[in-house]
């Protein structure tokens, strides 16, 4: 189609009397690129919105948790983890003890969930998605009985706990009373981190996991192991690996089984957004349609000597395709790289804040993907060859004798 797509490059972009068929033209190109933008836009927030959410959470909760239905307990085995290495999903596996408690400090109280691991294996699984701002990870303080304990900024505020200070873990086990007391065990603040999500930064809390065993009462025991795969979206695969190899009483939980009223709620999101912005490409489209439609009426005398001169009714429709896939390609083109600057704006300088309480991350997170950009460009262009069918028939139906009878 290379005599085609001349002409319709030449047919396009070739000065005119008339201003408003350059009007329209460009009105046509601008349509079409902020189709593209919005729905690029669209999707890469949608597309941000859920990896943060993914990185956030399994830095929270790693990819699957290991788990026993007795007590919640289990006894640490060597052996049982090497067999959940022998799985080509998982790349690291650790052991782990959580459980609720409260901490004090200057008569304040806040409950959280307090969360107990080896410092190398807490650097390896969760601390990548914490941003430390006071102090620094440690567990265990030299010269010290005392363990470190690693807070999150909302624990901190509520309690005014600031780093270097000693606050008490107390932990209760049913109904307190004199036969029953409450056990209180003292940690140093050694670092207070934020992860963005406002609710996670006001419950957890870190340290190491032989203080944990001695908090919790479990010198012989652990709540599970924390496993790490090379890609967060085989973890059900991995899962269901652990229900076929491992027996009872052991049981697995993935991250997004524990955070599925998040995905849900991502999910709703979805449908009535990505139908509110293809709008604004329909009219896109339709503006393609009117363009190629004026430039008919303009050059029915040019199309009409055409075919007297031989040219088929079927290169003419040819010509007028070529012509609305030209508007598309710079459409197309125009649209992808404003989506990519705005996308780099808003990731480096986080123009457009959100509120944490609500979202859970503090600014709108945008991830403009090449597969994204590869469907909305496939999808454009389909949608404007078939809309270019309708100006191409009617330009073939043109008859010279009509046009030119009076020339």
């Amino acid at each position: 189609m290379k005599f085609e797509f001349y002409l319709a490059k030449k047919s396009l972009f070739q000065k005119h009397k008339s201003k408003y068929v350059s009007f329209i033209r460009l009105l046509a190109i601008l349509g079409l690129t902020i189709g593209v933008v919005a729905l690029l836009i669209t999707i890469g927030i949608l597309n941000g919105f859920e990896k943060n959410m993914i990185d956030k959470i399994t830095g929270f909760d790693g990819h699957i948790r290991l788990l026993s239905l007795r007590n919640d307990r289990m006894k640490g085995n060597d052996s049982l983890q090497e067999r959940l290495m022998e799985n080509d999903y998982a790349i690291y596996s650790a052991p782990f003890i959580n459980s609720e408690a409260m901490l004090r400090n200057k008569g304040e109280t806040e409950g959280i969930l307090l969360e107990c691991m080896s410092e190398t294996d807490f650097r390896k699984i969760m601390f990548p998605s914490k941003e430390l701002i006071q102090g620094e990870l440690k567990f265990d303080i030299s010269n010290s009985e005392i363990p470190g304990i690693y807070l999150g900024k909302g624990i901190a505020q509520n309690i005014f706990v600031e780093v270097g200070d000693t606050l008490d873990i107390l932990v209760m086990k049913g109904t307190p009373s004199m036969f029953n007391p409450l056990k209180i065990h003292q940690a140093i603040v050694t670092g207070i981190f934020t992860t963005g999500m406002k609710e996670y930064d006001k419950s957890l809390a870190y340290t190491s996991l032989i203080a944990g065993k001695k908090i919790f009462d479990m010198s012989k025991s652990i709540t599970g192991y924390n496993i790490l795969l090379n890609d967060a979206s085989l973890a059900k695969e991995m899962s269901e690996w652990i229900g076929k190899n491992l027996s009872f009483p052991y049981y697995s939980t993935t991250w997004k089984e524990r955070n599925s009223i998040l995905f849900k709620w991502l999910d709703t999101q979805k449908a009535p957004i990505m139908i509110v912005f293809s709008l604004i490409a329909l009219v896109a489209i339709v503006n393609i349609i009117s363009t190629l439609i004026m430039l008919i009426l303009v050059k029915e005398k040019d199309i009409a000597i055409l075919k007297s001169m031989g040219m088929k009714p079927s290169k003419i429709k040819k010509v007028v395709i070529a012509e609305g896939m030209i508007i598309s390609i710079m459409g197309i083109i125009l649209g992808t790289v404003v989506a990519k600057i705005l996308e780099f704006i808003q990731m480096k300088y986080g123009l457009f804040k959100i509120s944490a309480d609500v979202y859970f991350i503090d600014k709108i997170p945008i991830d403009i993907s090449l597969l994204s950009i590869l469907i909305v460009s496939i999808i454009g262009m389909i949608l404007a060859v078939i809309a270019s069918y309708i100006p191409a028939r009617k330009a073939s139906k043109i008859k010279p004798v009509e046009i030119l009878r009076y020339e």
